[in-house]
């Protein structure tokens, strides 16, 4: 799996290469910056070494996040983005064990506009930290990583870089997989 996202990445990276700058718009549409504030669900499938009962896990997990983005010549992308996964409501709870996972991603995207909507697919490397506590009994697990995702974003936009986005994301990572679902709002500038 990891082959296949480093190939793809490759493929990316070529095709952002080989365009010509001369051949490039010289409008101010060309290139812009943006600005992303995310919030949705997360899905975290645990494997039984990353819990403190040694059983598999799955908790559902609040997510916030915020990105930086660079679009180049009004089809390739590069996105810097902070999200953190939590389970903000047992939190409060001594009896309940918690989960936080927080992850920094870079990822490249090659959207696909439709009239008012694009299709942007992206994939990436994420440096992940998991941390898992149960109060009451004073344990706590940690871990770190980085892995590869894969996501798929619908944006709604009348210029194709500011808009409104549904983002369904997956990582397969050594702790397990994470799946997400997000509502994402970018200003581009």
């Amino acid at each position: 799996m990891k082959v296949f996202f480093l190939a793809t990445s490759l493929l990316f990276c070529s095709i952002a290469y080989s365009v010509e700058p001369e051949k490039l718009p010289k409008n101010s549409e060309s290139n812009s910056l943006s600005i992303s504030l995310l919030t949705g669900l997360s899905r975290i499938n645990i494997k039984p070494n990353y819990t403190l009962n040694g059983e598999d896990d799955r908790p559902s997990l609040f997510n916030i996040g915020l990105g930086l983005g660079y679009q180049f010549h009004k089809e390739l992308q590069i996105e810097v983005e902070v999200n953190y996964h939590a389970d903000f409501f047992s939190s409060f709870d001594d009896f309940t064990t918690t989960y936080d996972f927080r992850e920094m991603s870079v990822g490249i995207a090659y959207p696909a506009k439709l009239g008012t909507i694009s299709i942007i697919p992206k994939i990436g490397l994420s440096h992940w930290s998991y941390e898992t506590n149960k109060k009451r009994l004073s344990q706590s697990m940690k871990d770190s990583d980085k892995d590869f995702f894969a996501s798929l974003e619908f944006k709604l936009s009348d210029n194709g870089r500011s808009g409104i986005s549904f983002r369904m994301s997956h990582m397969r990572g050594e702790f397990g997989d994470i799946s997400t679902a997000d509502l994402i709002i970018t200003g581009a500038f």
